[in-house]
């Protein structure tokens, strides 16, 4: 069982190389200061390293008010302004949810596979979420993003 999760898993990331889109528009809710310096972050990062494997949607908000989410518009907040890894880090991830949302009938099954594997998951905090869904999506999404992580910061 856990070794067909995995095949999964590394079938999705091996499509992240072929799928993948080369740039990204960044838009700021606010037009804040704060909102400002982490869009030209974002664009220095995407300039040191090569993202386009990981880009999945082209539309990105940052909105210093806003808890990062991936959908219905991949949106940042400005808290990372000081970290480059961990916005790099909090922008693969929302990354990540929109290439398992491109790549459904893949992301249903490993999604299937992993509530085998892990039958009663966290709902409260501080490890948990408000139901059993998030928790596996999120989990699986941790997952697939540790690699393309590490493999843009190695680069």
């Amino acid at each position: 069982m856990r070794e067909k999760v995995l095949f999964v898993f590394l079938i999705l990331i091996a499509a992240l190389e072929v799928s993948s889109q080369a740039k990204f528009e960044i838009t700021l809710k606010n037009n804040t200061p704060a909102e400002a310096k982490t869009k030209a972050q974002l664009e220095r990062l995407a300039m040191t390293y090569d993202l386009h494997k990981w880009i999945f949607t082209q539309k990105i908000e940052i909105d210093e008010n806003a808890t990062p989410h991936s959908h219905p518009v991949l949106t940042l907040s400005a808290r990372h302004v000081k970290d480059d890894e961990l916005l790099l880090s909090t922008f693969v991830h929302e990354q990540t949810h929109w290439h398992f949302v491109n790549n459904e009938k893949l992301t249903d099954a490993a999604l299937k596979d992993l509530k085998v594997m892990f039958p009663q998951v966290p709902k409260q905090g501080p490890e948990g979420a408000r139901d059993e869904s998030p928790p596996i999506f999120t989990f699986s999404s941790a997952i697939s993003n540790i690699g393309p992580t590490a493999n843009c910061l190695a680069n």
